[in-house]
């Protein structure tokens, strides 16, 4: 599987997955339409890594990613997050999420890129060498 990153202002129309990311205290972003109360009914707790996908009517596909507390965002969380969002997207082609615009104290903007790239990277990976075919 080849990975494509691109950086846009907007959601490509062609998007088939939009990851969106949750922290587990203040504001939940409106773009998932739900509220804090509704999520945690559902599970989500917005811990490290933690996903929820959420139904919407049409359009793609909307999955919560939890990034824990805003104050301890690292490296690792990123990465977690991303590799949890490719693994919820699955097979589906395109994915879409900023991720790579959260803040995260004593991150460059090219370290968060590369947490969040290595996290789809290893997220998307899948070790077939000794698989026979169906």
């Amino acid at each position: 599987m080849t990975l494509t990153f691109e950086v846009a202002a907007a959601n490509p129309r062609d998007i088939a997955v939009v990851g969106v990311p949750v922290f587990a205290t203040g504001p939940v972003p409106r773009q998932l339409g739900l509220s804090r109360a509704r999520l945690t009914e559902l599970g989500f707790e917005a811990k490290p890594g933690q996903t929820l996908q959420v139904p919407v009517g049409s359009g793609p596909s909307l999955v919560a990613v939890g990034l824990g507390d805003a104050s301890g965002v690292t490296a690792t969380t990123l990465r977690d997050a991303a590799a949890a969002l490719a693994r919820a997207a699955g097979r589906r082609a395109s994915v879409a999420t900023s991720l790579a615009d959260v803040d995260a104290p004593g991150l460059s903007r090219t370290a968060i890129a590369q947490a969040v790239a290595e996290g789809f990277e290893l997220g998307t990976y899948r070790f077939t060498a000794f698989k026979s075919d169906a």
